[in-house]
């Protein structure tokens, strides 16, 4: 993971899931593990990706990203992991957005 402002640089481990594809839309859904950011070892992020096709050479992509704590969030820190989280996200859904439009343009989609 790149630094952000609360957190350095860091390796994140991340398992991604296919789960519907059909000629309307397609979705990914994404399970991330950053062990090596406070108190990483007590959380995931879930990350869900939907690209719907509107049609007309268009289309529409829906993010979210939660944190799930396993054994319970740590005290006093959910809030601001949650901010954390959400922050270093819509970073990550900001480039793959900026990717998607540059292949659509380079392809002539």
């Amino acid at each position: 993971m790149p630094a952000g402002k609360l957190v350095g640089a860091s390796m994140a481990t991340e398992i991604a899931t296919l789960t519907e594809h059909n000629d309307d839309f397609f979705a990914i859904q994404m399970k991330t593990a950053t062990p090596g950011v406070p108190f990483g070892k007590k959380f995931l992020a879930l990350t869900q990706i939907v690209i719907i096709n509107n049609g007309g050479n268009t289309c529409q992509m829906i993010c979210s990203v939660e944190p799930v704590f396993p054994d319970g969030p740590p005290l006093g820190m959910k809030g601001q992991i949650k901010r954390g989280m959400k922050s270093g996200t819509i970073a990550m859904f900001e480039k793959i957005g900026a990717h998607i439009k540059n292949c659509a343009t380079s392809y002539g989609c």
